[in-house]
């Protein structure tokens, strides 16, 4: 686990041969073009590389931005890229090890890829392993993996909250603290020592009443340039596109799908996606208008 005092702004691997981002984790702050970073940082590092080719190891590692850092990581197939506050010794650690399990996790994915997005979208939960207090949103369903063993030291507090997961498993986070009475950041002291064990994943509820706007920070980021559009145009095509222009903040996710004339499956699965990129964010406490 990282040191807590790093704040993590974002996670990007980047294919070596070809500069292409294979992977992002956002989690706050700056807002970057991924594919944009990712050929910079390839040109930097492989300008570093053949600058300096006898030096082993002594390649580019670090670019100080003043107010945030880039912290650079390679593989036998993938540059690791981390955009944080500062560098520390356990940040570099969690790093080196993430690129390490993605890329003997998707070994045989790696070799076949010609660029297509979302092939390695089942990393987060890695991610959030690594990262557990930075990469979680109110929104996600802790999910048990398997049975804690006796060894397992569980809190009050955990009893709690395990048994609300054992008795209602598709409970997300806010609806845990509701019925608990713990803040959100009082749950994910106590479950992350089991999320880094790898006994808790978590997953994104989309219900149908939920009601969510475009967030500032994507809004800003899609003023800047289109490359967030394309991205999701690759994955979920032009009705991907108006299902974000359809988070108005007035309609819930099944008004929505109704309006749009989607499924409502297909809805919350693109809407699960924007929630997890931070493209919108759900609106409290919203009075739902008659159908």
């Amino acid at each position: 686990m990282t040191d807590d005092r790093s704040n993590i702004y974002a996670l990007y691997f980047i294919e070596r041969d070809s500069g292409k981002c294979m992977y992002h984790q956002k989690f706050s702050g700056v807002e970057v073009d991924p594919d944009r970073l990712s050929g910079f940082i390839s040109a930097i590092v492989s300008f570093s590389e053949e600058l300096l080719p006898k030096m082993g190891d002594e390649w580019l590692k670090t670019i100080d931005r003043g107010s945030f850092k880039l912290i650079v990581e390679r593989g036998n197939n993938v540059y690791g890229l981390l955009i944080a506050d500062q560098e520390t010794p356990e940040t570099r650690m969690v790093l080196k090890n993430l690129i390490s399990t993605f890329e003997k996790k998707f070994s045989s994915q790696i070799e076949r890829w010609k660029g297509e997005l979302g092939v390695f979208e089942d990393f987060r939960n890695d991610v959030f392993k690594a990262f557990p207090s930075q990469s979680i949103l109110p929104q996600y369903v802790p999910e048990l993996l398997s049975k804690l063993s006796n060894s397992i030291q569980i809190s009050p507090k955990m009893s709690v909250i395990l048994k609300i997961l054992r008795e209602l498993p598709e409970t997300n986070l806010q609806e845990i603290s509701a019925r608990s009475g713990y803040s959100i950041s009082e749950i994910l002291d106590e479950i992350r020592s089991l999320v880094v064990k790898g006994l808790i994943s978590f997953r994104v509820k989309i219900q149908d009443n939920d009601m969510y706007q475009i967030s500032p920070r994507a809004w800003e980021a899609l003023m800047k340039g289109v490359y967030q559009i394309e991205k999701i145009q690759k994955i979920y095509g032009a009705r991907g596109v108006e299902i974000l222009f359809a988070n108005d903040g007035k309609r819930t996710v099944k008004q929505i799908a109704r309006d749009l004339r989607q499924s409502p499956g297909f809805v919350k699965v693109v809407m699960g996606y924007f929630l997890m990129e931070g493209f919108i964010h759900l609106v409290p406490n919203h009075k739902i208008r008659d159908e």
